[in-house]
This record gives structure tokens, sequence and C-alpha cells, in this order.
């Protein structure tokens, strides 16, 4: 059964989702937010980067074929939207640039 997943703190079968549920959900994640909690969505994502570069490392890929590799997959709507426009796309490559070449060196094979 096909899940509708917001972070890893709500998921609900899409299939039975009610508009008042999806509505509960975005309500409880913006009041997190703004208690502070997105500093544990930031080292959920950090936690992830490292896991991506760890994995490259490994394949013995380095920093610059790793982003060559993310820029294919937004280009081929794997991450991302297709839709997306150019401009859209550039920037959130430029944030995986500037995550990239912060974490690089911290990560070990």
């Amino acid at each position: 059964m096909p899940y509708i997943r917001m972070s890893s703190v709500y998921q609900h079968a899409r299939e039975t989702i009610t508009k008042a549920d999806f509505s509960a959900a975005l309500a409880r994640l913006l009041s997190m937010h703004e208690k502070g909690i997105s500093e544990f969505f930031n080292q959920m994502i950090e936690a992830r980067i490292r896991t991506i570069i760890k994995v490259a490392k490994q394949q013995g890929q380095s920093m610059s074929s790793t982003l060559q590799t993310l820029d294919r997959l937004y280009a081929e709507g794997i991450l991302g939207e297709m839709n997306e426009g150019q401009e859209s796309r550039e920037q959130v490559l430029a944030a995986w640039r500037r995550q990239l070449e912060r974490l690089w060196p911290e990560v070990e094979p």
C-alpha cells in the first residue's frame, strides 16, 4: 500500500488519508519547525549526505563525478521535479556542492 511520508515524523496510507489528516500533519510539522525542531531535520539531511559521500568514495568516485551524477539525476527527474526550472535546479545543485565541499574531507569510505 503506497504511503504519504512527511519526514520520519508522519506516515499515512495514501488511499485513506483525509484532508483533515493531511492538514493536521502539516500543522504538526510547522509547529515543530517553529519550536526549533528544524535542527533535527538538518541532522537527518546531513547524515544522508554523509552516506551518499561514503558510498561515492567506496565506488571510487571523486567529488566532481558525484556532482555530475547528482546533476544527471536531477535532469532525468529521478531527484527533484522534471518541471523545475533551470534556475531552481542550479540552486539545488549549488547547495549540494556546498555540502559536498564541506563534508567530503570528513567522511571516510
